[in-house]
């Protein structure tokens, strides 16, 4: 299965550069949740 996912493209190539980044930053969000915080503040 493996080498099945290198033939397939990139999951990220899926997405276009802008939905990139809302992905990121969401994760981003969730892996830094002291940012909402913050940001709120």
């Amino acid at each position: 299965m493996e080498s099945n996912k290198q033939h397939g493209p990139n999951p990220r190539n899926k997405y276009p550069i802008e939905g990139n980044r809302t992905v990121q930053f969401i994760s981003n969000t969730i892996t830094r949740p002291n940012i909402i915080v913050s940001g709120l503040e």
